[in-house]
This record gives structure tokens, sequence and C-alpha cells, in this order.
């Protein structure tokens, strides 16, 4: 599961995983996966950090 939005064109984008998070239906280390981990695995020609 990878999490994206239609930021900056939809505002309520930064509610989504606001939500996720408060919410407590996933770890830390599931919400990093969603957030951004994921989508690293995915595609690693992307991660410069």
């Amino acid at each position: 599961m990878v999490f994206g939005s239609d930021y900056p064109f939809a505002t309520v984008a930064f509610i989504v995983p606001k939500n996720l998070k408060k919410n407590n239906n996933f770890s830390e280390e599931e919400f990093k996966a969603i957030d951004h981990g994921n989508f690293f695995k995915l595609f690693p020609q992307y991660n410069v950090r």
C-alpha cells in the first residue's frame, strides 16, 4: 500500500495521513511504509535520502 494524493490540487490531502496516524490503525513502521517506504521499494531510483 502506498499513499498518494492530488496535492497541491486537493486541498484536504494533508488530512488523510494525519487521520491514519490518529486512529492507530497502523503501527509506526506500517505508517512509514505507507507514507514513503513502499514507494521507495517500488521506485528506488527516487530515493535520494
